[in-house]
């Protein structure tokens, strides 16, 4: 397979609740490499407890590209963020303060998973009408999605779902990994990703996900899943759906 691309990762040192430090994400890269992922889009999160702008998400960077260049030289990551929705969310976007991820039309977007499945819709929404690709971060987390005409609108607006790897393999719980093995075989997942914030609970591990989704689903779409849908997104290229 070529290279695998994880589009949710906490991995830059000191921005918000993954990587406390460089020496934590030294860490996070050795396991995230030997797990064959070679592409990382950041995103540290922006929300009222985070403020990762641009300037601040490039300064992280600099260290890490510096490392990875004399420490795995064909391993990079590219710049992101992921957006806790808030009523001023579009407009720090319009104004270019914050990054999509890998600088494209897509952004992924986290809200409160209180909300309601009408508030969700409608922050999703916001997005899309000013010509961007929401895609809904660990999506099994929001119960309120997740009835099948709910998804199915989601879907057929332009949203694109995100599920947590851990979720998946059952590392995050039962009921987590109920709900995300249930979007899998309804053929509502975009991405997968690892959402790492640790070395420990929440590693930047794929393995064991991509040998259950070889398993149950092939080759192919694992190779969908981890290297076609993000390089749509790397690309600025958005498939027909």
């Amino acid at each position: 397979m070529e290279r695998i691309v994880d589009i949710h990762s906490h991995i830059l040192p000191g921005t918000d609740d993954g990587a406390c430090d460089m020496e934590m994400s030294k860490k996070m890269l050795h396991i995230a490499y030997h797990e064959g992922i070679r592409t990382i889009i950041v995103t540290p999160h922006y929300s009222h407890h985070f403020t990762n702008t641009r300037e601040v998400i490039d300064n992280a960077m600099k260290p890490v590209q510096a490392w990875l260049r004399d420490t795995y030289p064909d391993m990079c990551i590219l710049p992101g963020c992921e957006l806790f929705y808030s009523s001023g969310a579009v407009g720090l976007l319009k104004e270019n303060l914050i990054y999509t991820l890998a600088d494209s039309k897509y952004i992924l977007v986290e809200v409160p998973v209180t909300e309601s499945y009408k508030k969700i819709k409608a922050s999703l929404q916001a997005f899309l009408y000013k010509g961007y690709h929401p895609v809904l971060a660990h999506a099994e987390r929001y119960e309120q999605i997740h009835n099948l005409n709910s998804l199915v609108s989601l879907k057929e607006m332009g949203v694109y779902i995100q599920v947590n790897a851990g979720s998946i393999t059952g590392k995050s719980g039962y009921l987590l990994k109920r709900r995300a093995r249930k979007l899998l075989r309804r053929n509502f997942v975009d991405f997968i990703a690892t959402d790492a914030h640790g070395i420990k609970k929440r590693a930047p591990e794929l393995k064991q996900c991509i040998a259950y989704l070889r398993k149950n689903y092939g080759d192919e779409f694992v190779k969908h899943i981890f290297v076609t849908n993000p390089l749509n997104i790397i690309n600025n290229k958005q498939e027909k759906r």
